[in-house]
């Protein structure tokens, strides 16, 4: 989070993102810089990998992230049959 911010640091995105694959606190971290395009492309299969493997190591914000999103995904997919049903 130091590379990130500039804390103590040089600002540094990418140097942050490489320590962001070190544990679970830290690749949350980078699910969401994933999820928001901060020093990274902006990826939302990257997003999902990066929580997943938080949320397998016990990490809540990661698990609730990836249920919202989950649930986000599937009102998706049901919106989708909704309109298809629809126009038939």
């Amino acid at each position: 989070i130091c590379y990130k911010n500039g804390d103590g640091v040089t600002k540094d995105l990418h140097q942050a993102v490489k320590y962001y694959l070190l544990d679970a606190r830290a690749q949350y971290n980078l699910g969401i810089c994933y999820e928001y395009g901060d020093g990274v492309t902006k990826d939302m299969h990257q997003t999902v990998k990066y929580y997943q493997i938080s949320a397998d190591q016990g990490h809540g914000n990661a698990q609730c992230n990836l249920s919202l999103i989950k649930d986000m995904l599937m009102h998706k997919v049901i919106w989708v049959i909704v309109i298809r049903m629809v126009k038939e």
